[in-house]
């Protein structure tokens, strides 16, 4: 096998204010409902290449915060394993590197999880 150079970024505008902005995508999933089952489904086949079997909403919203306060967590303490460069008025935290066919480092786990958000509730966050 190979390895891989990965890279996985998340850009929050340059005076974007992170708290505010992961309030704002907190707020989004709590909003989430039924009728967002397609979104869903998409979100357990990105991130665990299987269907989900049983819609328990209340889960889905617990995980989708987890996957939200991990993201924001490593991104303002600075995690050694994300960097960022600012760039027309964004700033853009990468994570990657070399892989054997697992994941470079935590963060980009984290971060994969996170764009795998439905899109709802990333644009509400202002994340990209």
């Amino acid at each position: 096998m190979g390895a891989d150079f990965l890279c996985n970024y998340v850009v929050f505008g340059e005076n974007e204010d992170l708290v505010e902005a992961k309030n704002r995508l907190l707020s989004a999933v709590g909003k989430i409902t039924m009728d967002d089952k397609q979104d869903i489904l998409c979100y357990y086949e990105d991130v665990y290449g299987e269907t989900i079997k049983e819609f328990h909403i209340e889960k889905i919203k617990t995980e989708f915060c987890a996957v939200i306060e991990n993201v924001f967590e490593r991104i303002t303490k600075r995690f050694r394993d994300i960097s960022f460069i600012t760039r027309k008025g964004e700033i853009i935290y990468v994570t990657g590197g070399m892989s054997w066919g697992d994941d470079p480092t935590e963060s980009f786990s984290a971060f994969s999880k996170f764009l795998s958000l439905p899109q709802k509730i990333l644009k509400v966050g202002g994340a990209e």
